[in-house]
Formats: structure tokens, sequence, C-alpha cells
């Protein structure tokens, strides 16, 4: 199998079609190694991967990486600590549990590919050690998610799967006693059908699609919503679909942010500007002050290192705006020393700091963008203050406590950590505007713990399955931090699960 070539459905009959071919190769991959010899696997775009690939690592415990360096992450207490997080509520807590305990294994099967893990750590002293970041394989352009999707396109074609690019699943078909039997494609404007008694559904988020955003997250939906521009393509069609056949749509879904993100003047970000510039880590620094457009501080800044907290923070302010400020010793350090933040600490933490070349250079050019430019560079706290829409006499009556703060070592208001209070007196000073960027549509369709999925009526409806996050039950009002890499972790073990369980029904075990 080519996946760069024109594809061709050349087949109309398959026991599994798998809809979507990020954590959906995974659900493939898996039921091939079951026994299942006919499958398909669906995509949409041009190549194969999806979010995965662009994913950094996954969680797990109890995994061999982790055994090996004598770091104990244990599975109950890794279970506890996530649905605490969550307070129970908007979890399910047995599809909690089945990913947990299958997360382990999972590295364990990617080792057994060849692919090979670093543990990193999220933010400082973080406890569960559970971030394996996949490390490059073939080629520079692989490593975390693309590294994973690389193996499994290689073992799709090893065992005979078909995946279908630019090929859009369009229905799902259920025979008279509401089993799947078949499936609709459309490739090249010419709809197909594919006969099939199990379809797995893989299709990722639902963040590009206004309307299902407005449905199923009506207590975080607003106008001024920041998507990135790579969510886009992801636009819901597997939850759609699954409705169309009964399947049971959870309609109070959060629409859980990361923050803060630069407020880019276009207002539509990319991830390729979140990966190559230097904004996205820093404006999360911990070191840096945060204000909001009256200049008020309003929360300890170390909330960076769990942004979809700092994210709430966010929320909470005027039109959910923010400014990043720091001044230029902080600035020459950050460039000479890196970020803390930046794109994921290390095992050794500080050891492992993002180099930021040029960051002059490019705050200087980011800040000649007109009215709506994105950094506000000033020797005047009352220009800054201007800039913000502030009142001036707020603004400098907040940096000057700050900068009290930092000299006595301890703020009083915020208890931010003391290692992290730098005062800001070096002109130039530095502005970065700031939102929570979102994490829209995750969850959707109602699962069980075996991925199998339920039916406005309350039962399964047989041969459907629903992986990732087209998937609720794992996803509460913010993502947990401790237990990071839970995005592509749940893609990828709540695929898997689905790949052993379509197995065992298509085999008739």
């Amino acid at each position: 199998m080519n996946t760069n070539q024109k594809p061709e459905i050349t087949n109309f009959e398959a026991d599994i079609v798998v809809i979507g071919s990020g954590g959906g190769l995974a659900a493939a991959v898996t039921a091939a190694e079951k026994g299942v010899k006919n499958i398909i696997v669906l995509e949409k775009q041009d190549i194969a991967g999806g979010n995965s690939r662009i994913a950094q690592g996954l969680f797990a415990c109890e995994s061999p990486v982790q055994k090996r360096k004598n770091l104990l992450v244990d599975r109950d207490e890794c279970f506890k600590y996530f649905m605490n997080w969550h307070h129970w509520a908007g979890v399910n807590p047995r599809i909690a549990r089945a990913y947990i305990n299958k997360s382990g294994e999972t590295i364990k099967w990617f080792q057994s590919k060849g692919i090979e893990f670093e543990i990193k750590a999220w933010y400082p002293a973080q406890k569960l050690r559970g971030f394996h970041w996949p490390l490059k394989g073939k080629g520079p352009e692989f490593g975390g998610g693309a590294e994973l999707i690389r193996v499994l396109i290689d073992e799709s074609k090893k065992l005979g799967i078909n995946i279908m690019l630019r090929t859009r699943a369009k229905k799902i078909l259920l025979d008279s006693k509401a089993m799947v039997s078949g499936i609709i494609v459309e490739q090249e404007g010419r709809e197909q059908k594919i006969n099939t008694k199990c379809v797995i559904i893989s299709t990722g988020s639902f963040a590009g699609n206004t309307d299902l955003i407005k449905k199923l997250c009506p207590d975080s939906y607003h106008e001024d919503m920041f998507i990135w521009e790579g969510m886009k393509p992801y636009t819901g069609d597997g939850i759609l679909m699954a409705a169309e056949v009964g399947a049971a749509i959870s309609d109070r879904l959060p629409a859980t942010s990361e923050g803060p993100a630069p407020d880019y003047p276009s207002k539509k970000g990319s991830l390729s500007a979140d990966i190559n510039e230097p904004f996205a880590g820093v404006v999360r620094e911990p070191n840096t002050m945060w204000v909001n457009k009256n200049g008020r501080r309003f929360v300890d800044e170390t909330t960076g290192f769990l942004l979809p907290v700092s994210a709430n923070a966010i929320a909470l302010q005027p039109d959910k705006k923010m400014f990043t400020l720091f001044d230029d010793h902080l600035r020459e350090e950050m460039e000479k020393e890196g970020l803390i933040v930046g794109r994921g600490w290390g095992a050794g933490e500080e050891g492992q700091r993002t180099a930021l070349p040029n960051l002059k250079k490019i705050l200087e050019r980011r800040s000649h963008e007109g009215d709506m430019s994105l950094v506000k560079i000033t020797n005047s706290w009352d220009e800054m203050a201007k800039w913000i829409g502030a009142d001036p006499y707020v603004l400098k009556n907040e940096v000057e406590e700050y900068n009290r703060y930092c000299d006595q070592g301890y703020d009083t208001v915020f208890a931010k950590e003391r290692r992290f209070l730098i005062p800001l007196r070096t002109p130039p000073f530095y502005g970065i505007r700031c939102i929570a960027s979102s994490g829209v549509g995750t969850g959707g369709i109602i699962i069980n713990e075996h991925m199998e999925v339920i039916s406005t009526k309350g039962s399964i409806i047989p041969g459907l399955y629903a992986t990732g996050d087209a998937a609720s039950g794992i996803q509460g009002q913010t993502y947990c931090g401790e237990l990071c890499g839970s995005g592509l972790g749940f893609a990828m073990n709540s695929a898997r699960i689905a790949g052993e369980n379509a197995a065992l029904f298509i085999l008739g075990k």
C-alpha cells in the first residue's frame, strides 16, 4: 500500500471500517493483530495522522520506561488523582479506569514496534511522571505523535490494512435489527457503499464546526472564541453520523482551553506560528507579570505551567484578555538562557530550557503591525497603560506593588513562588496581548468502557465504536495537567481497546 498514490476503493466489503487515521490507525492495527483480515481506514484529508501527527506525547503509568527509570507511577494513584481533579464530574470513571489501566501496556506495544520514549515533565516538580515523549526515528520531521503515526502506517502496510486518503465517510448504515450493516463514503465527488458489520469512529475534534460548538458547548461558547487554524478540518463528522443512527450525544461539553496564547492581529493563529515563533512560550513564562485590561494582576503567573488552569483565570477577565509584561533584563535572560516553560520541560527541568535566539528582533517586528500590534515596546508605563487601555495610575501602582513583592521575596496576594519573583525595572518594557486559545471540540458520542457506542435508549449499538476526541467520558471542565498527554494518550488507548473489542465482535469470540 502506498498512501501517496491516488486512492481507489477496490473492495466494497470490509470486516471493519475505521473513520479517521489518527488514533484510528492504532485501532486498525490492533484489530488486524487479533486476526481480522479485511480492514479499511478512511481519511478525508490528503495525509494520514490527523491531530495525532502534531501531538507531543502521551500519558502512561506502570510502563516499561517508568520501571526502567525507577519511577513509581501507580495506576490506582493516577485514577484517584484524575477523578478527584475532575471532582467526579463530566468523566465516566469506568472509561477513565480502562484508559489508565491500558496505558502502560500501550507503551510496551509501541516499543515492540521500535519506538523509544523519554519521560518528560510538563511543569516543575510534577509528581506523577507519566508524560511519554516518542523519540525521533527515521528523519528529522518525526518524533512525538508523528513518530507514532509513521510506525502505525508502516504496520498497516505489513498487515494489509487499506488506508483510503481523500475519502470522506458520509453515512453509517444500520440493518433492520439496528446493527451496523455498512457505510456510505464519498471520493472525488462519487459516493460508494462499503458493506461492513463494524465501524470505529475516530474522527477527532469538532473545533472546525461552529454550529456544533454552539450546540454541544453552550456554557463555554462565545463569539471571540479563538480556534487554531489547524483545527478547522475537524468538523465533527463522526458525531453527526453517530447521531443520525440514534447514538446518544452529550450536549453539555466543556470548551477546554489553554492559555495564555498570543492574540494574533488576524485573530487566526496557526500551529506553525505556535511552534516556530517564541510568543507561545514567552507569554507563559512564570517570571513575567500578567495583568488584565484594567491593569490589575489576577493570578499567580506560575499557572502558566498548567495551561488549562491559567485559561480558566483568563476567561474571568474583561473581554477574556490579558497582557504579559516583562522588562529588558528579563528579555535578555530569556534570549540567552532560554525559556523555562518553552515547549515542555525535560527530565532535567531547568536543564531543558528552550533557546530563543533573536527574541529582541522578533519582538520589534511584532511591535510594528499598526494599531493591532501584538507587542508593545516602550520606556514608559504610562504608554504601556494607554496601549492596554488601562488607567496609568492603576498599572503603575500594580507594577510598583509587584516589584515590592519581588524585593521582599514574598507575594502577599497570590503567594507566587519566590524563585519566579523578578522585578520589572529595566526599560524598555515589553507587553504582549494574549487570550486563551481553545481546545474546544473534545467529546460528543456517549460510550462505555469498551468504547461501544450507546444509543439514546441506553442500549449498545452493535458493531459501532467511538474513540479519542469524538467520544465523551474522559474530559471534564479543565484538562488534568498532572496526567498530561491524555489527549494523545486517550486517542491511542481508546483506539486499541476499540480495536480489540471490534475484533472479538467480528470473529465471534
